[in-house]
């Protein structure tokens, strides 16, 4: 599995950050073509909650989730600022590129890193190259 590091660009969720993201939690990663800024823009989210996106230099990352790679997102580190008001100032990430079987198992992590139970299977959404948990 290759990975590259990023961050988080434009983290609009900086309390949340920094109450819930730890390094090791995945993220999920999604296309954002409504983006207003940016067409190529891939957006970041944790349990439903969106947090930010990836930066322009990082534009393969949509164009690859755009062409059906599964790629995974985990936290590496978190700068926290504040000493009343927490806030995240920076969140590193590391962004992975696997193979299908690699893929289940970091869906699997996620799924638990979430509390969320295994998963039991995995099927693309329609118009979306994300993945979600579906039991049978």
């Amino acid at each position: 599995m290759r990975s590259y590091a990023s961050w988080i660009d434009g983290l609009n969720q900086a309390r949340y950050c920094a109450r819930h993201l730890k390094p090791g939690i995945f993220l999920e990663l999604t296309p954002d073509p409504g983006n207003p800024y940016d067409e190529v823009a891939a957006a970041l989210y944790h349990a439903g909650h969106h947090i930010g996106y990836i930066p322009e230099r990082d534009h393969w990352i949509a164009r690859a989730l755009d062409k059906g790679e599964t790629l995974a997102c985990m936290v590496m580190k978190v700068e926290v600022r504040g000493w009343f008001f927490r806030r995240a100032r920076h969140v590193e990430l590391r962004i992975g590129v696997a193979d299908r079987a690699t893929a289940i198992h970091a869906a699997a992590k996620i799924a638990s890193s979430q509390k969320l139970g295994p998963p039991v299977a995995m099927r693309p959404i329609e118009g979306n190259s994300t993945f979600r948990f579906f039991a049978p």
